[in-house]
């Protein structure tokens, strides 16, 4: 119902969903998104396309304490209503990489797709931050696709923005790419690793970038 709206008055566009057509259906499917603003989950469910297998795509999220100094965050954010709206927690400070997103671990598993924001947070600048070694890890351990993709048009944007049209806002989707084309499948990688490997992965996100 928000997607007409959206698209009317945020001139909002969709392009790269070509690149969903040949990804591999014996693998899950990870999303690999960069992170601006609270609205990103919502812009990337409208871009989706309908009639591929990447719907549902679960949300890798947050616990509810890191939701909490946000309005509304400790009704919408990290509890039972994120979960039912497709978005699962990641746990940090875990000893293990596993235990750190092992709901998504088992998605993926199953075939199922998952999306990720690697950078860990919304920027504060409206640049790119650091990347996280998550993304890296479960595409290894899951032989996933990842997908690369570019949302723009909604950092720091107010209701203003929305309904006087001054916002260009959309979504890109780049070609799949796969963990055996950074590293080797078959070796063992330590976190810091495996951030290196997810910072050559997140430069296709930042390629898309104008």
């Amino acid at each position: 119902m928000a997607y007409l709206p959206t698209k009317f008055f945020a001139h909002f566009k969709v392009s790269g969903k070509e690149n969903f057509k040949n990804l591999r259906h014996d693998k899950g499917v990870i999303i690999m998104a960069n992170h601006a603003s609270q609205l990103d989950p919502g812009l990337l469910d409208f871009a989706l396309p309908w009639n591929t297998r990447c719907r549902p795509a679960y949300i890798v999220a947050l616990t509810k304490e890191h939701y909490l100094h946000l309005p509304l965050g400790r009704f919408m954010f990290g509890g039972k209503f994120f979960k039912l709206g497709g978005a699962y927690p990641t746990y940090l400070k875990q000893e293990t990489l596993a235990q750190s997103v092992p709901h998504h671990l088992e998605l993926l598993n199953k075939g199922r797709v998952v999306a990720i924001f690697p950078e860990g947070g919304i920027s504060k600048d409206g640049n790119f931050r650091a990347v996280r070694p998550g993304v890296a890890f479960m595409a290894h351990e899951t032989g996933a696709s990842v997908v690369p993709t570019y949302i723009y048009g909604d950092y720091l944007m107010e209701s203003v923005d929305f309904f006087k049209r001054k916002r260009h806002m959309g979504v890109k989707f780049g070609k799949p790419i796969y963990f055996s084309e950074f590293a080797d499948v078959h070796k063992t990688y330590t976190r810091e690793e495996y951030k290196e490997i997810a910072e050559r992965m997140f430069a296709h996100v930042k390629n898309l970038a104008p």
